[in-house]
């Protein structure tokens, strides 16, 4: 994966954090800037989370791809998608109630 591929990718995954963990739901001090480089080559795979699957729509060459996978080979990190390097998932509490879907494309 490029330097700015991986970058891209690490900002979104934090993006994503932030949107969606109430603890950044906290007062925040407006102002500042974020700035990203690179370019997104590829359209981001679309997740549908379930109780125990994550259904994934990633467009490749062919078209959208939907594939249904289960919530531990998601943790194990035993996905393959078209035109993903790697898929992880890190759980935010010790209940597994809450938890980060990373996707690296290559």
């Amino acid at each position: 994966m490029t330097s700015s591929a991986a970058k891209v990718s690490a900002g979104l995954g934090l993006a994503f954090l932030m949107l969606f963990n109430s603890a950044f739901a906290a007062p925040l001090t407006p102002g500042g800037s974020l700035t990203f480089s690179g370019a997104i080559a590829q359209d981001p795979c679309q997740l549908t989370p379930g109780a125990s699957r994550i259904t994934f729509a990633c467009r490749g060459n062919n078209g959208v791809h939907t594939q249904q996978i289960g919530i531990q080979q998601v943790a194990q990190g035993e996905v393959t998608l078209p035109g993903v390097e790697k898929v992880s998932l890190t759980y935010l509490n010790p209940q597994k109630s809450k938890a980060v879907v990373r996707i690296d494309y290559h």
